[in-house]
């Protein structure tokens, strides 16, 4: 269980949303579950419910399955999916009647479902038994009815991390 903030998205920070107006700041509540079956197998779920009701919730879903290389040095591949409510799914990718006259997209109402899939392959390296460091690449899809969105024309984005963790 956790808490969490989704920023203020504004319209005068990305051309592609100009005439779309702002999405509101939202504090978030977090839930997360996760299931280990085996020592290097996580499957995980984290649900992120939005305070402001019209930013909609989301559902992560995921698994991780881990490696040992040498030493204190693991690798790791990550495999997930974002799945939105039809809220969340409108107020990031849709495009309501007033905004298509303002942004000039063609009107687009996109369902509920899986929004994004990615994919992750990193490393993870112990100093400690607390601390470890961590890096990774991947790459985050665009699915369904929010790659059919007229807001966003690249469907695939890099991703990269480097984490600093300590276990308690």
């Amino acid at each position: 269980v956790g808490a969490g903030y989704s920023p203020k998205r504004k319209a005068a920070d990305d051309v592609r949303l100009r005439g779309m107006g702002d999405v509101e700041a939202s504090p978030t509540i977090l839930l997360t579950a996760g299931w280990n079956p085996l020592d290097f197998v996580n499957f995980y779920a984290t649900y992120t419910g939005a305070t402001k009701r019209a930013n909609g919730n989301t559902l992560n879903i995921g698994t991780t399955v881990g490696f040992p290389l040498f030493g204190e040095l693991n690798g790791f591949v990550d495999l997930s999916a974002d799945i939105a409510d039809r809220k969340h799914a409108q107020t990031y990718y849709g495009v309501t009647a007033a905004q298509s006259v303002t942004s000039g997209y063609p009107v687009f109402t996109p369902r509920a479902g899986v929004i994004n899939t990615a994919l992750s392959i990193g490393l993870n390296y112990e100093l400690t038994e607390q601390w470890s460091l961590g890096a990774s690449v991947g790459s985050t899809r665009l699915a369904r009815d929010a790659a059919k969105s007229p807001i966003f024309p690249r469907r695939n984005e890099p991703t990269a991390s480097l984490s600093a963790s300590y276990t308690f």
